[in-house]
């Protein structure tokens, strides 16, 4: 449990929820529709599938955790356990994602190159958003701040 007496620790965090919303509202925009996936090859299907609930389950988490930090009490109640599990999850869906690029280049019909660009194109849609997560730069310095006095990064 993060330590209670430190409260200051979540006026370091507060703000986030607003970026955390952004990526939310992206990554649900990648659900295909059945019909969409009924024109996937049927070797790739089966990737899909698993991305799919691997990226609900991230969905989920993150909505788990914007709680937190829009709750103080709760903030302060969040444990190691928790942390590591959304970690392992995260870990599980970039996995899923992997495997499906590979099915789709695989089974799919799409050379190398074109997958290279479509990875390409994803790249600097993040890069976006993180610059438009960059005007919020005075709650990033303050959890940066936060995560250095934690330890969990060095300076």
């Amino acid at each position: 449990m993060i330590r209670e007496n430190n409260s200051h620790s979540y006026e370091n965090i507060v703000g986030f929820e607003g970026l955390v919303e952004l990526h939310i509202d992206s990554l649900t925009k990648t659900y295909l529709t059945f019909e969409q996936q009924a024109e996937l090859p049927k070797d790739a299907l089966i990737f899909y599938q698993r991305y799919e609930k691997k990226l609900k389950n991230v969905v989920v988490i993150i909505k788990q955790f914007s709680s937190y930090l829009s709750d103080k009490e709760q903030f302060l109640k969040l444990d190691a356990i928790q942390i590591y599990q959304a970690i392992e999850n995260i870990k599980l869906f970039l996995d899923s994602a992997g495997l499906l690029r590979t099915a789709m280049i695989k089974f799919g019909k799409i050379n190398q190159a074109e997958a290279n660009l479509m990875l390409e194109q994803q790249l600097q849609a993040i890069e976006k958003d993180i610059l438009v997560a960059g005007k919020n730069k005075e709650q990033l310095s303050k959890a940066r701040l936060f995560l250095v006095k934690e330890g969990a990064i060095k300076k």
